[in-house]
């Protein structure tokens, strides 16, 4: 069966390519390919320098949405399957459910061109488990 990528724009003009045949476990293989195929342009964390005092004022906002969260009992829910990589500082969203398979989206519309370079590099390698 061959697994087919599509490109998606949304309303707000983002590029979204997805594929809804890739399973769990072809969301962690992307991962390493988008890793190994953008070697030293990619990363988990932003790239930058922020000063102290906004490490300061980030912890303090933290703890008061901490103790705001004790007090009233609410259920914070958490995706494990979307994660924020940054290639060459440019954010974009890999993601996985049940419903709609593997999906890379930019973040904001300077994301976009980065999705259609990760859309290309995808199509133009033939990859054992995309096949």
């Amino acid at each position: 069966m061959k697994k087919t990528w599509k490109m998606f724009v949304t309303d707000t003009g983002l590029n979204s390519y997805q594929n809804e045949m890739l399973e769990q476990r072809d969301f962690y293989r992307i991962l390493v390919f988008l890793q190994n195929s953008f070697r030293g342009r990619i990363s988990e964390k932003k790239a930058g320098r922020k000063s102290f005092l906004y490490f300061l004022v980030n912890a303090l906002q933290q703890e008061k949405q901490k103790n705001e969260s004790e007090n009233r009992n609410q259920v914070e829910e958490y995706d494990g399957n979307i994660r924020v990589y940054y290639i060459d500082g440019t954010p974009i969203y890999i993601g996985w459910c049940a419903c709609s398979g593997v999906s890379i989206t930019a973040q904001n519309a300077t994301g976009n061109q980065k999705i259609a370079e990760i859309a290309g590099l995808i199509q133009n390698h033939d990859i054992w488990w995309n096949r």
